[in-house]
């Protein structure tokens, strides 16, 4: 069953407008009735319904009372050319904060790195940089001092990479220097360090800090908990007296240090997080050398840190473990025990119970708490497992139970799980892709069965797997995320050491009852040939193109999920944007012209979902807009576009925009216009223009319009000046001489600076 597309809301609400501008309030009414559009009956009762008409037509076509709003009236974020985002964006859950990158700082910066912060006031959106470095100069950037910050996930804590190494790590960047100053007692110089940072004005703390009085290396941010209290991080530092040479995982909670990666029987060992991001080491020819993980680490996306960071999957000699309880004190003899609950131990999660041999797994997923973990493996772990070299299966460890469960065996043939393609946070819900045909003569929505040897995407729910479609061997690959670009050596992403680009492009929405992915094939009897997106719905099994034309047209351009963004330019740890929530609501962006609003012919942003295909971007700008990521709820989509979607925003450049339910901030007043000649300005208290607001503006970014004062009694305003009536009257008539000169002196009076963005 495929989900129904009603009439574009975006559509009937612009149609609803424009009947009341025409006084037609019955034809409004009875278009309402026909369609039965959610958003436009939410809209009549917006609260917020005077700012949305403020900002015009846009603005109240928006669904779910949205209204506009500024978040970086004084930057520039950095988006690629393809339009797609570069790195270091990320919005905070709850949506009350925005991180970016920006070249161009904005005024107030105070320091000599790239990286913002915007969070929301009451009175609107102020920006902060995130990097502890004083900044010397306005602009005196490419110093290299600091890079890649990681964030809680509200935006509130930060771990920032401050200083580099930069024989070891790049050689090649002979113009980078270190920190100016020493930002914490005791950090090493001429290295990385992680400096963790609370609210504005907390202390730094140095999480790298070693207590064993071993030589300082270069550490590397790998994951943590939500509220980043929990930093697991590497280090080719031995920083504990137990941990063996070389590139080691630790764990830093409220100023203690500990080794992660132990065996069961609690001796130490050298060891990779699951889903880490590569590191550098020096090879034989003295240049960096990236190993183990991948170039944008999975394991922020796939909880191989658990939300409390009391669990962390990690890899030792190509087998997989769980080290519970990390924070905390180590068990007596590093064995798990009912005796010892809160104690550090380690658990090997692929340890056999059938008849194939123990190690080999390959971690994909964990649920948030940790207490789920699924991964691949090519050996028989269970009785019985369709499991066999070259062609894993799918396992399930519960930890409350120490129960494994191979999730695809198929007495007729192995699994030949290629990848993992989504979960809900739970472990509830899991997607992938398989091979094999897992699910016999089911259908899918659309009558097809899963073939043998393609590339098939399966839910697996509750116990029971169910054939959602084939995809397209090559064009299709961001549809699951084991078979990468491995580097030389070919081993498989996910083992250690491994290596590649992260590809993973689908997304999940929380609770896992909806999945949206990439596709070439034309799922829905469409848009063959082109890649769009489709959105799976597991209760009926519905599958609908979020992308495509409406009335089955054909496709004029793609549309695809992004990839995952890393947090910095070199390798970083992954963020996959949130844009599918729980209601069904997918947001993304189409150079292709989804509802009859969108008149603009270049890039804009949408939602889809119960309610229909809504523009969220304006639509009928002078330039493309770009989806960044939404709030967890999807109250906020966040957005770039250079189009002025509110009056403050006269800058002219490229910024990041807000498109808030039940949000918007009262507009300044535009200035009053001169007085022609022979005219009476208008006296206090004659009302804003039509269309306008004569409130106050509520945003704290410089560049703000303020309306001016009213002139008294018996004066008028002259060029932005209060004059007397009579001194107007007695030059009301200058000669050509003297009002040259006078206009003169005006511009210069009055000359502009460069909008932002542009060369000064």
């Amino acid at each position: 069953m495929s989900l129904s597309r009603p009439t574009p809301a975006a559509d009937v609400a612009v149609t609803i407008a424009s009947a009341a501008v025409a006084g037609t309030a019955i034809l409004a009414f009875l278009i309402w009735v026909f369609f039965s559009a959610p958003s436009v009956a939410a809209a009549a009762g917006c609260t917020n319904e005077a700012i949305r008409t403020e900002q015009g037509q846009a603005a109240m076509s928006l669904p779910e009372c949205r209204a506009y709003e500024l978040v970086s009236p004084d930057s520039v974020p950095l988006v690629q050319t393809s339009g797609g985002l570069g790195f270091g964006a990320r919005a905070a859950g709850s949506g009350d904060a925005y991180a970016y990158f920006s070249y161009y700082p904005f005024s107030q910066a105070t320091s000599s790195e790239w990286f913002y912060r915007a969070s929301r006031g009451e009175a609107g959106w102020s920006i902060e940089s995130v990097v502890p470095q004083s900044l010397a100069s306005p602009g005196a950037h490419g110093t290299c001092e600091a890079n890649e910050p990681d964030y809680s996930t509200e935006l509130s804590t930060r771990v920032v990479r401050v200083g580099r190494n930069i024989k070891q790590e790049l050689p090649e960047a002979s113009f980078c220097g270190g920190p100016q100053e020493e930002l914490v007692v005791g950090e090493p110089r001429g290295f990385s360090n992680l400096l963790r940072a609370g609210t504005p004005g907390a202390p730094l703390e140095l999480v790298n800090r070693a207590t064993s009085g071993g030589s300082p290396e270069n550490a590397q941010f790998q994951d943590g908990s939500g509220d980043l209290s929990h930093v697991v991080f590497g280090e080719d530092a031995q920083l504990t007296a137990e941990a063996p040479p070389g590139y080691d995982l630790y764990e830093w909670s409220d100023g203690n240090l500990r080794l992660v990666t132990f065996l069961p029987d609690g001796s130490p060992a050298r060891g990779d997080l699951a889903g880490a991001t590569s590191h550098r080491t020096v090879g034989g020819d003295g240049l960096p050398v990236a190993e183990g993980g991948t170039s944008i680490g999975t394991a922020t996306f796939t909880n191989a840190v658990s939300t409390d960071g009391e669990s962390v999957f990690f890899y030792v000699g190509g087998n997989l473990y769980l080290r519970e309880n990390a924070s905390q004190e180590p068990t007596v003899d590093g064995a798990c025990s009912e005796e010892e609950p809160l104690g550090a131990c380690t658990i090997e999660v692929d340890l056999s119970r059938g008849l194939g041999k123990s190690g080999g797994g390959i971690f994909q997923f964990a649920s948030a708490d940790g207490d789920r973990v699924f991964f691949t493996d090519e050996s028989e772990l269970t009785f019985p497992s369709s499991a066999e070299a070259g062609k894993p299966d799918l396992y399930e460890y519960n930890v409350e139970t120490e129960e494994l469960v191979d999730l695809t065996y198929d007495a007729a043939e192995a699994a030949n799980v290629r990848g993992f393609s989504g979960a809900s946070s739970d472990g509830s819900y899991l997607y992938f892709v398989a091979r094999g045909a897992l699910t016999g003569a089911d259908a899918n929505a659309h009558g097809e069965i899963a073939q043998a040897r393609q590339p098939n995407l399966y839910l697996a729910h509750e116990g029971t797997l169910t054939f959602i479609a084939e995809l397209e061997s090559t064009e299709d690959r961001t549809a699951w995320g084991a078979e990468l670009v491995p580097q030389a050596g070919g081993a498989p992403i996910g083992a250690s050491p491994q290596g590649g680009e992260v590809e993973l492009s689908t997304r999940t929405s929380p609770d896992g009852r909806y999945f949206a992915f990439n596709s070439v094939r034309g799922l829905t009897g469409n848009a063959a040939g082109t890649r769009q997106i489709f959105l799976f719905e597991a209760l009926t099994g519905g599958l609908s193109c979020a992308s495509c034309l409406p009335e089955g047209a054909s496709p004029g351009g793609e549309a695809r999920l992004p990839l995952p963004m890393a947090a910095g330019e070199g390798e970083s740890p992954g963020h996959l944007q949130r844009s599918l929530t729980d209601r069904g609501q997918l947001f993304f962006t189409s150079d292709q012209p989804l509802v009859t609003a969108d008149t603009d012919g270049t890039d804009d942003v949408y939602e889809f979902g119960p309610g229909g295909t809504r523009l969220i971007s304006d639509g009928g700008g002078s330039g493309p807009s770009y989806f960044f990521e939404a709030s967890e709820g999807g109250g906020d989509v966040f957005f770039a576009t250079a189009d002025p979607l509110v009056r403050s925003d006269v800058d002219n450049a490229l910024n990041v925009y807000d498109a808030r339910t039940g949000g918007g901030f009262p507009e300044p007043s535009p200035p009053d216009a001169p007085c022609a000649a022979g005219e009476t300005c208008r006296a206090a208290g004659s009302g804003a223009p039509q269309g306008t607001s004569a409130s106050t503006s509520s945003f704290t970014g410089p560049g703000n319009a303020v309306a001016p004062k009213a002139c008294g009694r018996g004066k008028v305003r002259r060029h932005g000046q209060c004059v007397t009536k009579k001194r107007q009257q007695k030059k009301k008539h200058p000669t050509r001489k003297s009002h040259g000169t006078r206009s003169a002196k005006h511009r210069k009076r009055h000359h502009q600076a460069a909008p932002k963005g542009e060369k000064r």
